[in-house]
């Protein structure tokens, strides 16, 4: 039997064990995804090495069906004496022992719906419906964010790089990331810009609903529904 989540496959006459390996392994990509997040670093420096993924049970080819489903991707460490993790491209679905995974927003939105980690489940072959994700809405006017029409967060005062922020997701439509928007200005260090605004932008939300998050080396901006 072949199910369909959302436009994606799984067959589940597959290997019930190869199932809860891909589990096994999404679940420890969210775990280091959540520390990165809580620890307001890159979540590459929470990169999870591909041989950590393998006693986990997960297979090579597993590994690249979560990759061709842009569910998980892959670098390749080269950190040597760096005070940092660094890391380079790698070839498209080829791992070393090198290779790092960290879950995308694609997947981790998947998980949060329950597209990964239930996969095969349903024991009858139902496929249960997946909850639609209700996007944001920024009322620029109004200077306050909702999310299915409830008040996340209104601003009492003058707040720029958040209002710009929150512009260029409803610009968007509220994709789950998006390029740093904000403009340089002369003194001032742009991750730090970006870290601060981001931080002001998750402190003092009346109904705390959304969090937004930062890879400070690809500048990017995430959001997504607590």
């Amino acid at each position: 039997m072949v199910v369909e989540r959302a436009g994606q496959q799984f067959n589940t006459s597959a290997d019930a064990n190869g199932i809860e390996r891909i589990r096994a392994a999404v679940r420890l990509l969210i775990e280091a995804r959540d520390l990165a997040r809580d620890a307001e670093a890159d979540i590459w420096s929470f990169a999870v090495e591909a041989e950590e993924l393998r006693r986990r049970g997960a297979t090579t080819p597993e590994l690249r069906w979560l990759v061709q489903k842009n569910y998980a991707c892959h670098r390749d460490e080269k950190t040597t004496r760096a005070k940092s993790r660094c890391f380079r491209p790698a070839p498209p679905l080829v791992f070393s022992d090198r290779t790092c995974f960290v879950l995308t927003d694609q997947g981790a939105a998947a998980a949060a719906r329950g597209g990964i980690m239930d996969f095969g489940r349903p024991a009858t072959g139902i496929v249960q419906p997946e909850q639609e994700l209700v996007l944001p809405d920024w009322d620029r006017r109004r200077r306050t964010l909702f999310l299915g029409g409830v008040i996340v967060k209104q601003f009492r005062r003058y707040a720029p790089d958040q209002w710009l922020l929150l512009d260029a997701f409803a610009e968007e439509l509220w994709v789950m990331s998006i390029d740093d928007p904000l403009p340089p200005h002369p003194g001032i260090d742009p991750v730090r810009r970006l870290h601060d605004t981001i931080s002001n932008l998750n402190r003092n939300q009346i109904n705390p609903l959304i969090r937004f998050h930062a890879e400070a080396v690809l500048r990017r901006v995430h959001w997504e529904p607590r």
